[in-house]
């Protein structure tokens, strides 16, 4: 009986720990978004990195803000789910070097609630998981602003 209460009383410690965890690598799973639908306020996770839940073509996907991308960078696995067409082949420079991947197109990308439509993306067949990383050919239709470990994303209003 005492090896039964142990084992329980690990297993809800295990479970309730896996969940502050998971709150600490991505603290946008249930964003906070302006009463008009066009800001997205993001929390930095514990290594200070913006991730936001998206939609690749219908797909679930993570998405890690990622500055330094050129181009929405998709995992070969997410590409295949979300129907993404292998347009060209292409060399990409990643932070483990040199990589060979495929030029795509996605019809509609979801960041939040917020979607564009008919973005270039880089397949990416050693890019492991279904985090994505969201480059600057999508980061730069919104305005970004930082502050105290909190993002804003907004669409920019049209004079």
């Amino acid at each position: 009986m005492v090896f039964l209460a142990w084992a329980m009383a690990l297993g809800l410690l295990f479970l309730f720990f896996s969940g502050v965890l998971d709150k600490l690598d991505n603290p946008n799973r249930h964003l906070i978004e302006s009463a008009q639908g066009s800001t997205l306020l993001l929390q930095a996770n514990r290594q200070g990195h913006y991730q936001v839940p998206g939609r690749v073509n219908g797909i679930d996907v993570d998405l890690l803000l990622d500055t330094g991308a050129t181009d929405l960078a998709v995992p070969e696995e997410v590409a295949q789910k979300a129907g993404l067409p292998k347009l060209a082949e292409v060399s990409s420079s990643t932070a483990n070097g040199i990589t060979r991947g495929w030029l795509s197109e996605v019809d509609e990308l979801w960041v939040g609630n917020l979607r564009i439509r008919h973005v270039r993306a880089t397949i990416l067949p050693n890019m492991a998981g279904d985090e994505a990383l969201l480059g600057m050919n999508v980061l730069r239709h919104f305005e970004l602003t930082q502050k105290n470990g909190q993002l804003s994303i907004q669409v920019p209003s049209r004079p």
